[in-house]
């Protein structure tokens, strides 16, 4: 019996945990696909239903790393750390508002304008501060949920077991 590393475990966990959001991979076969090179960028779902049993190690996903979480690669420009702010403090009475990027050496995040609130994601947790007492938010499965439709590396695969997701070109700032 062969063991699975690590870093293969949690490429699979990248795979079958965003099966429900379309991830896009870079599938790899002489035989099923014929365009150049023979590879082609295809959704998981179709792809599983359509080619079962087909081999991991010619699956890649598709995936935005975490560091990109400031920067404007949603459709529409939007920038992902404030619509993930604007989902996690939705009950806390905070408006849907202008938001502006920080950066304070440790981490990045954003804050609402004219109120005294902070959004972040640090060490794995979305965090927030409201009159400068720090408190962890409450929704953060709903968050990472959002991470995963985003085709965020949720699971933290190393760089070379996935291709950096192209962004929207259609980068407007918020």
């Amino acid at each position: 019996m062969k063991m699975e590393s690590s870093n293969e475990r949690k490429l699979e966990l990248t795979l079958c945990g965003m099966l429900p959001y379309k991830l896009n991979v870079e599938y790899k076969s002489s035989e099923q696909i014929s365009r150049d090179k023979w590879i082609d960028t295809i959704n998981v779902v179709e792809m599983t239903s359509f080619y079962l049993g087909v081999n991991r190690s010619n699956v890649t996903p598709l995936l935005h790393s975490l560091d990109k979480l400031t920067e404007p690669i949603l459709e529409g420009g939007l920038i992902p750390i404030v619509e993930l702010a604007k989902i996690a403090l939705k009950y806390k009475g905070v408006p849907d508002h202008p938001w502006e990027l920080f950066f304070d050496g440790v981490g990045c995040g954003c804050r609402a304008r004219g109120y005294e609130i902070n959004f972040w994601f640090e060490n794995g947790v979305f965090q927030y501060s409201y009159k400068k007492q720090n408190r962890f938010v409450d929704n953060q499965f709903q968050l990472f949920e959002k991470l995963k439709e985003m085709h965020f590396n949720v699971f933290d695969i190393p760089k070379e077991m996935y291709i950096e997701k192209p962004t929207s070109n259609n980068n407007q700032k918020q």
